[in-house]
């Protein structure tokens, strides 16, 4: 991952979705502007069994990009939430 050259990344999966969560956690450690959503009760096709939420978040997602706001974590900075700023995250 070290020569990875994505720019902004948002990993979209359902937590019934066993095989994919490790690799989604992995890709959110490893490139510093990815971003990972995991829906509830969802499996392997999460933007057919739960299109609305999918649709909003990857809206989320865009506006954000597009606005300039999406952060990239720097290397050991303390967590935060892109779509909820005001909350500090990093004691979960």
């Amino acid at each position: 991952m070290a020569g990875c050259t994505a720019q902004l990344l948002l990993a979209a999966i359902g937590d019934e979705d066993e095989p994919c969560l490790r690799p989604g956690l992995f890709l959110k450690e490893r490139v510093r502007s990815a971003g990972l959503l995991v829906l509830p009760a969802t499996g392997h096709a999460i933007n057919l069994e739960e299109p609305a939420a999918f649709h909003r978040a990857v809206s989320d997602f865009l506006t954000l990009v597009e606005a300039g706001r999406w952060p990239v974590r720097e290397a050991g900075a303390p967590q935060a939430s892109a779509l909820l700023p005001e909350r500090d995250l990093s004691g979960l």
